[in-house]
C-alpha cells in the first residue's frame, strides 16, 4: 500500500478529463475543512476535500486552540484527545505571560474551571488531522489543487482548478479556505 493513499487517489482523479460529481466539496483542508469532512463522513455524506497546499508545509507556526476545539474533536472521536495528549499537545496551564522586548511583562490567570488548551505546531496538528481523512470511505482529498473558478448553478456549483485538470460539480460548497 502506498504511504499516502489519498494522494495517489487524488492523482488518479486529476488524470480524468470528465466532470466529477460529489454531494459536497470542501475548499480548504485545514482544521475547519477536515473537521467538516469527518462530520460529513460520520453522517454518511460523501465529500471531496480540496487544498492548494500539500503536506508538509514550510510554515513554522504554533497555535493555541481553546476548549471549543477540544469539544469539537471529542465529538468526532473521543480517542483523538488521547492521541493528542500522547503527542504532548496539551498544555494544562492556567494562564499566559506576555513579555515585551523591553522586559516588561504581565500575566493573565485563567480560572480553574476552564478546560486545558491544545498547543501545537500547525504542521503537526494539520498532519494529525489529515491522517484522519486518509483511507476514510466517502472522503477524497485532493492536495496541490487550486480552485480558479466557481460557477454557481441552480442545482449546485461547478469548480474548476487553475490547471483545468480538475472539474467538480457539487450540490453544496463549503468554503474553509481561511
Amino acid at each position: 500500500m502506498p504511504p499516502f493513499p489519498c494522494i495517489f487517489a487524488a492523482k488518479s482523479l486529476l488524470n480524468l478529463s470528465s466532470i466529477q460529481h460529489t454531494p459536497v466539496c470542501i475548499v480548504g483542508a485545514g482544521p475547519a475543512g477536515i473537521t467538516a469532512a469527518l462530520h460529513l463522513q460520520k453522517a454518511g455524506v460523501e465529500c471531496v476535500l480540496v487544498d492548494r497546499q500539500t503536506l508538509p508545509q514550510d510554515k513554522f507556526r504554533g497555535e493555541v486552540f481553546d476548549g471549543r476545539v477540544l469539544h469539537a474533536l471529542r465529538r468526532l472521536d473521543p480517542g483523538y484527545l488521547d492521541e493528542l495528549e500522547a503527542m504532548g499537545m496539551f498544555v494544562k496551564n492556567r494562564g499566559a505571560e506576555f513579555v515585551r522586548s523591553s522586559g516588561a511583562h504581565f500575566t493573565v490567570r485563567f480560572p480553574d474551571s476552564m478546560p486545558p488548551r491544545l498547543l501545537a505546531l500547525r504542521t503537526e496538528f494539520d498532519a494529525f488531522l489529515r491522517a484522519k481523512v486518509q483511507n476514510q470511505p466517502g472522503i477524497t482529498l485532493l492536495e496541490g489543487v487550486e480552485i480558479a473558478s466557481l460557477d454557481f448553478q441552480p442545482n449546485g456549483v461547478m469548480l474548476t482548478s487553475s490547471s483545468g485538470d480538475v472539474r467538480l460539480r457539487a450540490q453544496l460548497l463549503v468554503d474553509a479556505s481561511g
